[in-house]
């Protein structure tokens, strides 16, 4: 398997799992890998009366760091602009939006993962 392609089936995995963690915290998700010119969302969500954006980082070891490292000032940009595509495109009021991110760590050996979740980050 490619590099890419293990990222990939990685990346997809840690979306899974952040998905399924944020439904037992009792969150609804109403799109999965929202997809416009401007960029990607991994996760919207609803929660509280709130649309959730949530970026999804995962990592199979920290030797590039934690996930939540890798969301840079660009790409919490980037995040924002595909937000407002998305709440343009469901007529949504961006007023209602939080961004969070999730940080999965897989650990292959005991096929456990780790999640740190971050609410209402600053863009």
């Amino acid at each position: 398997m490619g590099t890419t392609s293990h990222k990939k089936v990685l990346g997809q995995k840690g979306e899974l799992i952040a998905a399924s963690f944020l439904q037992r915290k009792g969150y609804t998700i109403l799109w999965r890998n929202f997809f416009c010119r401007g960029g990607e969302i991994d996760i919207v969500a609803y929660e509280k009366k709130r649309v959730v954006i949530v970026e999804v980082k995962t990592r199979s070891s920290d030797a590039y760091g934690w996930g939540e490292e890798a969301v840079t000032h660009t790409k919490r940009r980037t995040l924002y602009r595909a937000a407002l595509v998305f709440t343009q495109f469901m007529g949504l009021p961006s007023s209602s939006l939080r961004f969070d991110i999730i940080s999965v760590d897989c650990d292959h050996a005991t096929r456990l993962a780790t999640i740190r979740h971050y609410c209402n980050i600053e863009l």
